[in-house]
């Protein structure tokens, strides 16, 4: 049974209040102080354990799925803590940290025990997320003084098991925020990305090894399920305000702004269906893909002519192919904001749709920077982005939205301060419906 999310957060506030005032109302507070002693471990005075670069190194080859697998979680919990001092820290089933993510700095960082090759199993340094998760085997939640070690005793840390296909324990992660930032809807994602990482790992041992690793993540829906609904739930938030403000609006100007925001936020959740597989066959038609090109550049031209970028349209066809109309929108609205976003000091920004013989050509064309070498080999891949504030999602979804849902091909061509043009090859519609098979078929693990 699960409870109502106000008496989660009631019950939460409670026993933050209670434990506060009352250090040892839990009587886990006296199994953990019980064990330091028994340990020999000196709050003030802690022994940290630290592994050579090489030794590190070595860790961190052992590991290297686990890493592979927990990093975009990792970032993703670190995130939902911006502007906040927190850790997200994962260790391997020997308390060795491989990953620190978050503001090390703040709680001392290395002098204090606080980054990677520090061992922090409980023989080290008595009760903590990392270690005791390990012992236990189960997540536990170490509160404040609980901790044997000072640095941590005005934390509140949520320590994670990590268990493999064989439900060996082969890591852990730990969630590290002060208490006054602590809250139960972190944790409650921290809990869900586990039961994510250790479906990605079990799906991993058995798929074959050319699978693209996020592809079987989208195949199980472990990555997105999770995230949906949180992510559901402050757009319906913004859709519930943006109504009331049409609704208490006296000015037709402002009504138009909030028509297009609850807008905005509907294809949001289009979109969060889509990538759970809730669409159907029959969404797809036969069209030119000049109108719902012409749909996305709309949307766009308020925010280009904001930055000083000048937009173009050219269309030279309308041949029609068969298209997935919601996934062929979101491909190219990825492909135009990536261009809007790295023409920061304005540019131009051209879109040509052309037939040639039996396919479209769609060529989008930016004058901003190019596309960095060390990352033109795998700019589709998942997770490789340009932009520090880029998640590498956007370019991979537009790959895979042309070449699998849409049977067509994509390729750019780019050059340092020349800008980048990206080509898209779908077929025509006579040699569509003779050659290919358009009825989606999500993949079954």
């Amino acid at each position: 049974m699960t409870l109502p999310t106000d008496q989660i957060f009631k019950e939460w506030v409670e026993f933050v209040t209670a434990v506060s005032k009352y250090s040892s109302i839990r009587p886990i507070t006296f199994q953990f102080w019980e064990g330091c002693r028994e340990a020999d471990i000196n709050s003030c005075h802690q022994k940290f354990v630290f592994l050579s670069k090489a030794e590190l190194e070595q860790k961190r080859e052992e590991n290297a799925e686990l890493i592979k697998v927990t990093s975009p979680y990792i970032d993703y919990l670190s995130l939902s803590f911006l502007g906040k001092p927190h850790l997200v820290v994962l260790s391997d089933s020997e308390g060795w940290i491989l990953e620190v993510c978050g503001t090390l700095e703040e709680f001392g960082g290395q002098v204090v025990g606080i980054g990677p090759g520090v061992n922090w199993s409980e023989e080290y340094l008595g009760h903590n997320g990392i270690g005791t998760a390990l012992v236990k085997g189960e997540p536990v939640l170490i509160y404040g003084i609980e901790h044997c070690g000072l640095p941590f005793n005005s934390m509140v840390c949520l320590g994670l098991p990590i268990r493999d296909n064989n439900n060996s324990i082969i890591g852990a992660l730990d969630i590290c925020v002060p208490k006054e930032d602590a809250h139960p809807a972190c944790f409650t994602l921290a809990l869900a990305s586990i039961v994510s990482i250790e479906n990605a790992l079990s799906a991993s041992s058995k798929l074959q090894n050319k699978l693209d690793y996020v592809e079987k993540l989208l195949a199980t829906e472990s990555l997105l399920a999770t995230m949906v609904h949180d992510l559901k739930n402050p757009l319906s938030t913004i859709r519930g305000i943006s109504q009331l403000g049409y609704m208490t609006s006296g000015s037709i100007r402002e009504q138009e702004y909030f028509k297009k925001i609850i807008k905005q936020v509907d294809i949001l959740i289009d979109m969060l269906n889509e990538l759970l597989g809730k669409f159907k066959s029959e969404d797809y038609i036969k069209d030119s893909p000049v109108k719902a090109i012409q749909e996305v550049l709309n949307e766009i031209e308020p925010l280009c002519r904001a930055r000083g970028i000048e937009l173009s349209f050219f269309a030279q066809s309308y041949g029609k192919t068969i298209i997935h109309e919601r996934f062929f929108k979101r491909a190219m609205h990825n492909l135009l904001i990536n261009a809007v976003q790295i023409m920061s000091e304005g540019g131009k920004l051209i879109v040509r749709v052309n037939e040639k013989k039996d396919f479209i050509l769609i060529e989008i064309a930016d004058t901003g920077p190019g596309i960095p070498l060390e990352i033109q080999q795998e700019v589709f891949e998942p997770f490789v982005h340009g932009r520090t504030d880029g998640t590498g999602l956007g370019l991979y979804i537009v790959h895979y939205v042309i070449t699998k849902v849409h049977r067509g091909k994509i390729w750019f061509e780019t050059g340092t301060n020349e800008g980048t043009t990206f080509y898209i090859k779908l077929p025509i519609v006579s040699v569509a419906e003779n050659k290919l098979n358009f009825t989606y078929q999500r993949s079954e693990v």
